[in-house]
């Protein structure tokens, strides 16, 4: 028998003639704004302790004016401008973001918990112009930029920057179109420095297209998260669904379980989102001082794995909520797959079907499709899909192939076209949904003068999914400081990419070219 390609497709063309209506996010936001002025977008922090609700019309407002400001200040169609700060300025950031796409310009999230070099390079390799900062964090930027001759600029995040403009200035600002970039992610990889990957008007657009169709968001939804917002999920995931449908958005500061389900049950949440580690620490806030939460119908859950005991825990806590669970990656929008609330329990391993408008393939080593269940690498294909990476010609040809994103994960495709996913091909710890390289630590480590050789790997941790450890050969052990080791790394390292756990070896397990064998390291842990 002839087993057929390891290839599953979701087509939507109704779906897909709705994306023609808006060839830009500006265009979207005008829409809700003409059609529900009063109704609320955003509900979420706005710097300084304020608590904000922001009806679409002001949402359009004010960043319509942000923009005419932001142009009147020199920013010009196609330049880079990062925006930095921490979850307290939430509903700011959006703001901005917004109004750097009015202004034509691509917005560059950028974490607040970067160190100083990690910054640094941020922004120097996005080439930022301009930056729009925190109140707290612009003398910050503003130390930073001796060593970064390309940015110009540095506006207050929270300041209001309207009043420049003019309303007749709109009509100056650009018209933009689906191939225009929107937006630049930084996003951990393989390489000591992370990636920057591009996504356009139109990739955008299509994730909240594609989002909002997976996961059932309907107009009259309160969508809630606590997700970043410089993650590819901060800028892409979270909004875009909840813009494309005119739902209103709850913006948590920072993530903290008992906060968030009071907040759920104070806004009436109907749809809420979350990696692994958020459902582990709410569930056992849950089982301390349970809650009714009668507005929820849907908990979706990604980014992570989901343990099935968490899953079974929140399907018999909240009966009469859907289940969904989707799979994908900043390259690809982050697009890919979902387990539905009927195959939840009854599929539990499994990362679900291709979204509506999504492509699934398995690849071999040649970049050809397997046939029947054979494991491989899983490639996503979908117009929400990455245009490549900022600056990286060479990792875009790599990666990115006709349309389809190879995402360096192996996995399996059954009959009925549901993904298995098996294992990583590329060494990343993700901790809690953040993904960091285990190469961007090895090098600080190697940087530290008592270290000989470094490896780090994930180890297995209870609520955040996967942790780091960091297995060392010392130079000389009997003059190396473990604790001094640690706060090395967190001076040069954003604190959650630095190693809790370090562990000395004699030496490493090597392979006949001399490679370290991670694999057996891992055995170690196990």
């Amino acid at each position: 028998m002839i087993r057929q390609p390891a290839f599953a497709r979701h087509e939507a063309p109704e779906l897909a003639q709705a994306l023609t209506r808006f060839q830009s996010v500006n265009a979207l936001i005008d829409h809700w704004a003409a059609v529900q002025p009063d109704r609320i977008a955003l509900i979420g922090p706005r710097g300084q302790g304020v608590w904000s609700r922001l009806s679409w019309s002001a949402l359009r407002h004010e960043s319509l004016g942000l923009a005419r400001g932001l142009r009147a200040r020199g920013i010009e169609t196609g330049d880079p401008v990062g925006i930095l700060a921490d979850g307290e300025s939430y509903v700011d950031c959006l703001v901005g973001y917004l109004a750097l796409l009015r202004a034509g310009a691509v917005m560059v999230p950028l974490n607040s918990r970067f160190v100083d070099d990690e910054l640094r390079h941020a922004i120097d390799f996005s080439d930022c112009v301009a930056m729009l900062a925190q109140s707290a964090l612009t003398p910050r930027v503003q130390a930073l930029r001796a060593d970064l001759p390309k940015l110009r600029q540095v506006f207050d995040l929270e300041d209001r920057l309207a009043d420049t403009g003019s309303q007749a200035e709109e009509n100056c600002l650009p018209a933009l179109g689906a191939g225009d970039l929107a937006n630049i992610v930084f996003t951990s990889g393989t390489t000591a420095r992370p990636k920057a990957v591009m996504h356009t008007h139109g990739s955008a657009l299509a994730t909240g297209a594609i989002f909002a169709a997976a996961l059932g968001l309907r107009n009259e939804d309160v969508f809630h998260h606590a997700i970043p917002f410089f993650t590819s999920s901060g800028t892409q995931f979270a909004p875009m669904p909840a813009f494309w449908v005119g739902a209103t958005l709850v913006l948590e500061p920072r993530f903290d379980a008992a906060t968030m389900l009071q907040r759920i049950e104070d806004e009436g949440s109907t749809a809420v989102i979350g990696v692994p580690s958020h459902y582990l620490f709410m569930l056992d806030a849950l089982a301390r001082a349970p809650r009714a939460l009668p507005s929820i119908r849907l908990w979706d859950y990604g980014g992570a794995a989901m343990p099935a005991s968490a899953v079974r825990a929140l399907a018999a806590k909240y009966p009469r909520a859907e289940l969904r669970k989707q799979y994908g990656m900043t390259e690809t929008g982050p697009s890919g797959t979902l387990l539905t609330p009927d195959q939840a329990l009854g599929r539990i391993d499994s990362a679900g079907r291709p979204m509506p408008l999504c492509e699934v393939a398995i690849l071999d080593d040649e970049g050809r499709m397997v046939s029947g269940q054979a494991v491989g690498q899983i490639a996503i294909r979908s117009p929400a899909g990455m245009r490549g990476y900022y600056k990286n010609d060479e990792a875009t040809r790599q990666i990115l192939q006709d349309g389809w994103v190879r995402t360096g994960d192996m996995g399996w495709l059954d009959d009925d076209g549901y993904l298995y996913y098996s294992d990583r091909i590329k060494d990343i710890v993700n901790r809690g949904g953040l993904k960091i390289s285990s190469v961007e630590i090895e090098e600080v480590l190697y940087r530290h003068p008592g270290v000989l050789e470094a490896a780090v790997v994930a180890m297995p941790h209870e609520k955040l999914g996967e942790d780091i450890l960091a297995f060392i050969v010392p130079k000389d052990a009997a003059f190396l400081d473990l604790d001094e080791l640690r706060a090395f790394c967190r001076e040069h390292l954003a604190d959650y990419k630095a190693p809790r756990r370090i562990e000395c070896l004699r030496e490493f397990p090597k392979n006949s070219m001399g490679k370290i064998q991670k694999a057996l390291l891992r055995d170690r842990i196990r």
